[in-house]
């Protein structure tokens, strides 16, 4: 059920909403990684003050693209513990995508096939190339944390 359903529903503000989860939380009813990605992924406009895994930019970007349109193309600029942060691909939000990063040295056993759902997108300040942000649904057999462990070692927590 998505955000504005369960407000609909339950007939609650969006800020009654979040004390719900923060209560859930509280109560250890839901576990930590599921309030932080109901968080980052689901509600846009709460603040990030538990997140235990941090996105790790990456300083060597390996290149993504979208399997449908390999013209659609980017780069991985951040990683976490079930997402990446990718700029210069398109995507639209809420947007299912299969997800291709070839072989290349960040990635030498290439290329890693998953698919992921746009969870934000905006064109980065300055910036004509768009930033997008997608949470890791399927990543075919591949185990998703050995993946971001991969590129993580390739970036440094920001800050």
């Amino acid at each position: 059920m998505t955000d504005t359903e369960m407000i609909d529903k339950y007939r609650i503000s969006p800020k009654q909403l979040r004390s719900v989860f923060k209560r859930l939380l509280d109560r250890q009813i839901i576990d930590p990684i599921a309030f932080e990605a109901w968080q980052i992924f689901g509600n846009n406009d709460v603040p990030l003050d538990i997140r235990r895994y941090p996105r790790i930019a990456l300083e060597r970007r390996p290149p993504i693209y979208d399997a449908s349109n390999p013209e659609n193309r980017g780069v991985i600029v951040d990683v976490s513990a079930y997402g990446l942060g990718v700029q210069g691909l398109r995507a639209r939000f809420d947007e299912m995508m299969t997800l291709v990063v070839p072989r290349t040295e960040v990635t030498p056993f290439g290329p890693i096939i998953f698919e992921a759902r746009c969870r934000w997108s905006e064109a980065d300040e300055g910036c004509s190339s768009p930033l997008c942000g997608f949470c890791v649904v399927v990543t075919g057999g591949t185990n998703w944390d050995s993946i971001s462990r991969l590129f993580a070692s390739h970036g440094k927590v920001p800050g």
